[in-house]
């Protein structure tokens, strides 16, 4: 076993050491060849498959990294108005459509595409809804102005054979026919709007309509 000072404290140690004992400084090893020597310090390269170089990932231009969206408040009060009032919702959803169109950056287009097809269903079921509620209620409307229309005339009638029978002195059991009281109506002898025919026969008689349902009850 050899023995070589220590390069920092200068104490006299064994070769074979790792470190000073009296310092604690590593030993530096000497080699007693140049071949030895040489051999240690001649770099190894270790054979094998050549390594991959690391890629580093691509740097994105800060001009198109996509940034967050934020869901458009008009697409979200489209898809609720569409449930609750159609017609607004649809209104909503369009508009909003038309934003996102200007402002691509704006989220919520999904949204606003439900809304319009929502609010178009709902509206479409309300409008058949007041189709056939409104088709008969107007039919009905129709009809009761016809009757009304029709009494009317039937009053005007019963009082031009009044005047008729003062003017040329009938008798209350004399036949009167319409043409004889065309000169007592002022735009002419009145027709049933529904089509029906006046049928007078006396004069104490009240006249009466073909249709039934327009003639006068005077059982009250």
């Amino acid at each position: 076993m050899a023995l070589q000072p220590c390069h920092e404290c200068g104490q006299q140690i064994s070769s074979q050491a790792n470190a000073c004992p009296s310092c604690g400084a590593p030993v530096r090893q000497s080699f007693g060849h140049t071949g030895e020597r040489a051999e240690a310090e001649q770099p190894r390269f270790e054979i094998g498959p050549p390594q991959k170089e690391q890629q580093l990932p691509p740097i994105q231009d800060p001009a198109i990294i996509p940034t967050k969206t934020e869901v458009s408040g008009l697409a979200i009060a489209s898809l609720v108005c569409a449930i609750l009032i159609p017609p607004v919702g649809l209104i909503l959803a369009i508009v909003a459509l038309r934003s996102m169109k200007a402002n691509p950056a704006a989220g919520g287009k999904g949204i606003a595409v439900a809304g319009v097809a929502v609010s178009s269903l709902f509206s479409l079921f309300i409008v058949m809804l007041v189709v056939v509620v409104a088709i008969p209620n107007l039919a009905k409307a129709r009809k009761n102005s016809q009757i009304h229309a029709c009494q009317s005339n039937l009053r005007t009638i019963e009082f031009a054979i009044q005047q008729w029978a003062i003017d040329k002195r009938k008798a209350d059991d004399s036949e009167v026919y319409l043409e004889d009281l065309e000169p007592y109506f002022k735009d002419g002898i009145p027709r049933c709007p529904s089509g029906g025919e006046y049928e007078l026969y006396i004069v104490d008689e009240k006249p009466t309509c073909t249709i039934e349902g327009h003639s006068i009850d005077y059982s009250y």
